[in-house]
């Protein structure tokens, strides 16, 4: 399209988009048409699907997740959009369709990512919880902690457009983004430039939105949606009573984005169905994923099995056979691939926690540690001035070592030892004596202490306000507390 049909274009469709209605998902940016005319030209482009050639650029970086491995099969791939797009794409999700489904209550309660009032850590909060519940109740059970394989890189679009329509998506954002998305040229960007070659999709079909986009966490929402639907129409959730049954627990499948933690129910029958039954539900899911283009990624899943026995006085237990241990695979025409069945010590990582079947916290305790060697190393070989010190600290030191305490109650003695290591090293770096007394460096600085964070006291701080908030607000969180205290 030239520059003068393009500016034909501007003028005849200026009144038509006036008339758009906001309720229908339309950008409403013509009331600034004389101060932003991209704005203008964004609800131009959504009115006729009409891809600027801008849109098409895609960088596409990767980036080591193993510090010093290079291998392309083990780099994650980031794409950078242009501004305008990504500007749209936001409007028409975080901004359009789903906040509406979310006000209507259309979202399922078991898809915690990208949800109003929910966090990552509220949602590996409850599944401690829950499983702290089962313990407590001696019930046989099994939790499958489940991982999809590039999410946002194997997505069917017409799924995803079908997602999203069922919660009210706008027609022209679902018709631009499928039309923009099989025009993009993807350019790979590295240290020396920008290579001249690139991908396309009439060259290597693919699809998905990929990781970078500003809707693609969102849509795949949307569509995790209609795939937890599809679970429970034939996959029954079970349910965990509180000792004094006023209280119930809905236990089946909860989902963070394409993090899922899978329970499966083994009261009243033999360990052999209950291993059937897992992998019938997990069989169900995989395909579930595969038909809207996903895949899991077996290496990445693992199993927790929650099991009891008599001791010699015949109390119950919690026992975990390692000489026994089930095979339970994803897909019948792979029977190769298992999904790794856990030690009753053995942690896995389940949204930024080390979970354990017997509830040990010495994974997260060596995860921490490692972090706190990390950071003190930092801060050690770094120059900086005194106050770029107090903000590494509490930007990068704090949030990182801190995440946890919510939901896990890690040793008071652990804490210290972290005190042992770092503190003398921030003290130097903001400008104070390393041997500063502690009762000073713990202290407000309203009161004139230096004011660092005392890790014993801010864990249990921590504790008391999700617990409190949760309560208050009646949450499914709050009602698994309630059970549980």
């Amino acid at each position: 399209m030239g520059t003068l049909q393009w500016h034909s274009l501007l003028v005849e469709s200026t009144d038509q988009i006036v008339q758009c209605r906001a309720g229908c998902g339309h950008l409403d940016f013509t009331s600034g048409f004389d101060a932003n005319p991209p704005t203008h030209i964004m609800s131009l482009a959504l009115l006729h699907t009409y891809t600027l050639n801008r849109w098409k650029t895609v960088w596409t970086l990767f980036i080591e997740k193993e510090m010093g491995n290079p291998d392309i099969n083990r780099l994650r791939c980031i794409m950078i959009f242009e501004a305008n797009w990504q500007l749209l794409l936001k409007w028409h999700t975080s901004y359009g369709f789903l906040p509406k489904s979310e006000a209507t209550g259309n979202l399922t309660a078991a898809q915690g990512g990208g949800r109003k009032g929910r966090s990552a850590i509220d949602q590996a909060t409850q599944q401690i919880i829950e499983t702290d519940l089962i313990k407590l109740d001696q019930r046989q059970a099994l939790d499958l902690f489940l991982d999809a394989r590039w999410c946002f890189d194997l997505m069917v679009e017409a799924c995803h457009n079908m997602a999203c329509q069922r919660h009210g998506a706008a027609d022209d954002y679902l018709r631009l983004h499928a039309q923009t998305h099989r025009s993009m040229k993807y350019y790979v960007r590295h240290k020396y430039g920008v290579l001249k070659d690139y991908n396309t999709f009439d060259q290597h079909p693919w699809h998905g939105a990929g990781q970078g986009a500003a809707d693609a966490a969102l849509r795949y929402i949307a569509l995790s949606d209609s795939l937890i639907d599809a679970y429970h129409s034939k996959i029954q959730p079970w349910i965990i009573n509180d000792p004094t049954l006023t209280l119930q627990i809905v236990k089946s499948l909860k989902a963070f984005i394409d993090d899922v933690a899978m329970s499966i129910s083994g009261e009243n029958v033999p360990f052999t169905q209950m291993i059937q039954q897992a992998q019938t539900n997990l069989q169900w899911w995989n395909q579930l994923i595969q038909a809207s283009g996903g895949a899991l990624n077996p290496q990445k899943c693992c199993c927790a099995l929650y099991t009891w026995k008599p001791d010699s006085s015949g109390i119950l237990r919690f026992s975990h056979a390692d000489n026994d241990i089930p095979r339970i695979a994803p897909c019948p025409q792979q029977p190769q691939q298992i999904i790794q069945v856990l030690k009753a010590k053995e942690g896995t990582r389940y949204l930024g926690l080390y979970v354990t079947p017997n509830g040990d916290t010495q994974p997260m305790q060596d995860h921490l540690w490692q972090k706190a060697l990390l950071y003190t190393k930092a801060l050690q070989q770094t120059h900086m001035s005194r106050r770029e010190a107090g903000v590494l600290y509490r930007t990068c030191f704090l949030p990182a070592l801190t995440y946890s305490f919510p939901a896990m109650s890690l040793p008071e003695k652990f804490l210290e030892r972290i005190h042992k290591l770092s503190t003398s090293t921030i003290l130097n770096k903001m400008g104070y004596h390393r041997n500063l007394p502690r009762q000073f460096v713990f202290a407000p600085r309203e009161l004139g202490g230096v004011g660092l964070c005392n890790l014993i006291y801010e864990q249990r701080v921590q504790q008391i306000l999700i617990t409190i908030r949760h309560l208050c607000a009646k949450t499914h969180l709050g009602q698994a507390m309630e059970a549980l205290i």
